[in-house]
């Protein structure tokens, strides 16, 4: 089953998320998020996460991004880069 290549952390959380019916899933790894998409689970990320509360101005998305680059979560800078215009 190709659900069985990903770590047993997102693979239980796509498995619980359609046993549920979970309106949306929160998976970073991309292997997990084409698998989640192919099952039909809605997804978003930490990124989506961190867009819709500086949308919500709940944060302040600069100093989350920073801190979010002090841990072992990777982005590609220019991801990172459209987010804080996008919130600018």
């Amino acid at each position: 089953m190709i659900v069985d290549l990903l770590d047993p952390g997102e693979r239980a959380a796509i498995l619980l998320a359609q046993e549920l019916n979970a309106d949306l899933i929160l998976l970073d790894d991309m292997k997990a998020r084409r698998i989640a998409t192919d099952r039909g689970l809605a997804i978003t990320g930490i990124l989506g996460i961190l867009d819709q509360v500086a949308t919500m101005k709940i944060i302040d998305l600069p100093a989350a991004v920073q801190s979010l680059n002090n841990t072992s979560f990777w982005a590609s800078d220019s991801l990172f880069q459209r987010l804080l215009d996008k919130n600018s």
